[in-house]
């Protein structure tokens, strides 16, 4: 016979049913065969549970022989040549010529040297030219594998790290329970009590606030110990800007509705609205009557270190009453200015708009883009200057997934940028402490169809009157778009 199909293996399918698998080479006999089964999982074991049919080009082989479940589906059968190498026909001199017998030596040659190919083929190769030995490419390549699994550990690590920092992050930029409504007080002057009967909460929290009816005026040192729901949280010291300790008639009075957030880190209440300021003449409060209210026909009189308070009238409706530090005016506490367009910058400061008294700023952006990648950034400053370093920000982009970053030169929106993205959005500010800010803040990305959001905080050297639009990199020019700050 002749050998003219190229094969020495066959791989087939189980479906759940077959149990009959064909195969088209030619082998002597039916010890020359060997049957592998590779299962779901992708695991390979031989198998001696078999019979074969033999034809002169093939065959079928049938299995299981045993007669147990069909090949299930997803499940391969690898039907495959295993001749010996050994050559068994003798020629003997003088003798008569058999071309049979030749022929069935040549077809065994043949089916051994299919049978070389296919193995060689499964095998790693290297160019003819090349001087690496085989077995220490595989041992590079062993190695580089285990380098791979390495990183793609660290970076699940990371990434969990970065998700769950992302959830910090955002956990300390939203504010806290707020009380809405003034619980009255009871207790004594310096030492006051209070129960919030229906709060959500048990515990003390960071930035908690509270309002609470004082009983009466202080006479120097006070302390709050408040109850939520039936859980005492101790008498804490009362205090106020800078963690000062409270001076006589900082409570004005029975009725004084004090403002008190809750500081986790000193393990005090501070008083937000104190009667009396410490002499900054700019930070100047009213003194209450006894039901917590500006007093009918306050002329000034009323105030601590204010003169006569401005005429009313129609066209001061909707106006607060505040102070520049010298005068007390109609206004409005929302100092706000004027949309700037960026285009044509690397960097846009926002200078004379935030007064030391504010509490919140916001940043707001309107279809504000770049011409290169890098992502943009907003940094806080003082009057010494814009501060680069020392932020706490984390930047996550969402659209077809979600992906963060990690920033310590402002505060990012997003992790990444395109030329592409138009930014429209805002960041909110937050004082957490004396010239400590926490942020917050949203933004669409335009010609993406993505958003972003950022979260962080930042410790200033001094007060913040300041804040620089800018990229990370701080060299790719805004070619779009408009920003303004709000200051409150």
């Amino acid at each position: 016979m002749t050998i003219t199909a190229n094969l020495s293996t066959v791989t087939l399918n189980g479906n759940g049913v077959a149990t009959s698998f064909p195969f088209n080479f030619w082998v002597p006999d039916a010890s020359a065969l060997q049957c592998w089964i590779t299962d779901s999982a992708g695991l390979l074991s031989q198998t001696t549970d078999f019979t074969v049919a033999l034809t002169e080009s093939g065959g079928t082989v049938a299995y299981p022989a045993s007669g147990g479940a069909a090949l299930p589906a997803g499940a391969k059968i690898t039907i495959m040549r295993n001749m010996p190498f050994t050559q068994q026909t003798d020629f003997v001199n003088a003798t008569s010529f058999h071309a049979e017998v030749v022929e069935d030596a040549l077809d065994n040659l043949t089916a051994q040297a299919q049978q070389i190919a296919e193995a060689v083929g499964r095998a790693v190769k290297v160019p003819i030219s090349s001087t690496v030995d085989p077995e220490n490419l595989i041992a590079k390549l062993e190695t580089d594998a285990i380098t791979a699994s390495t990183s793609a550990q660290t970076a699940t690590t990371q990434a969990q790290a970065a998700a769950q920092s992302a959830t910090d992050a955002a956990a300390s930029a939203v504010a806290v329970w707020t009380t809405t409504a003034s619980v009255d007080a009871g207790g004594t002057a310096n030492a006051l009590t209070a129960t919030l009967a229906t709060a959500p909460q048990t515990a003390l929290a960071d930035r908690m606030r509270v309002r609470v009816r004082a009983i009466a005026a202080n006479s120097g040192a006070a302390t709050l110990d408040l109850t939520l729901n039936t859980v005492e949280t101790g008498a804490l010291p009362i205090r106020k800007a800078a963690l000062a300790a409270l001076e006589a008639g900082d409570i004005a009075g029975a009725g004084h509705e004090l403002d008190l957030q809750y500081n986790a880190t000193a393990a005090v209440w501070l008083l937000l609205n104190p009667a009396v300021t410490g002499g900054n003449a700019a930070d100047q409060y009213l003194r209450m009557d006894s039901t917590g209210k500006i007093p009918a026909g306050t002329d000034g009189s009323q105030l601590i270190n204010l003169p006569t308070l401005p005429a009313q009238s129609a066209s001061n409706a909707g106006a607060s009453l505040i102070t520049d530090g010298s005068d007390a005016l109609w206004g409005s506490s929302l100092k706000s200015g004027s949309p700037v367009a960026t285009s044509g910058n690397t960097s846009i400061d926002r200078e004379g708009l935030i007064p030391t008294w504010a509490h919140m700023v916001v940043v707001t952006f309107n279809g504000v883009s770049t011409n290169g990648t890098s992502p943009v950034q907003v940094q806080l400053g003082t009057s010494a200057g814009i501060e680069t370093s020392g932020y706490t920000a984390l930047g996550t982009g969402y659209g077809a997934g979600v992906t963060s970053a990690v920033y310590s030169t402002g505060f990012a929106l997003g992790e990444t940028s395109k030329a592409a993205y138009a930014h429209s959005g805002f960041l909110m500010l937050f004082k957490a402490e004396p010239n400590v800010w926490v942020g917050y803040g949203c933004v669409t990305r335009a010609g993406d169809t993505s958003g972003a959001m950022v979260t962080g905080a930042k410790a200033l050297a001094g007060a913040l009157d300041r804040v620089r639009l800018t990229t990370i990199n701080g060299t790719d020019i805004f070619d779009a778009g408009y920003c303004n700050v709000l200051a409150l």
